[in-house]
């Protein structure tokens, strides 16, 4: 459930103009934002600006969480999001590996490791892996 504090302060976040250096990040290394018309460029900044006020990043391996890793991440999530929407209600945090990590799976009644660039379940953290340049 969304408290309506949350919903007040949406439009709020979102008419927030946007930081110079976050948009130069997204120049730089989210080039899908130079297809997309200025309406839309606006819209997307919106999105952004409230889901990085909502939700945690945390390093897993001694990574630093920078502006940079948060904006990219949020830039591609929001892209997939559009004017009415609830901002992944259930996300409550992504966990950023340095790059791919190994986990425990199970197949054929067997446990090994295997290697993933990300992970995500409905009403879990999302898991990503990000080569940092």
């Amino acid at each position: 459930m969304i408290f309506s504090s949350t919903k007040s302060r949406r439009p709020r976040l979102r008419s927030t103009p946007f930081p110079p250096e976050w948009l130069e990040i997204l120049h730089r290394r989210f080039p899908l934002l130079a297809c997309l018309p200025p309406e839309d460029q606006r819209e997307l900044e919106g999105l952004i600006q409230v889901f990085l006020a909502e939700k945690q990043f945390e390093g897993c391996d001694g990574l630093v969480i920078t502006d940079e890793i948060r904006v990219v991440i949020a830039a591609q999530a929001c892209l997939l999001l559009h004017r009415d929407t609830d901002y992944y209600p259930d996300l409550k945090s992504i966990l950023v590996y340095p790059s791919t990590y190994f986990s425990r799976v199970t197949e054929e009644d067997e446990e090994q490791q295997a290697a993933f660039a990300g992970q995500s379940w409905q009403h879990g953290p999302v898991i990503l892996a990000t080569e940092e340049r």
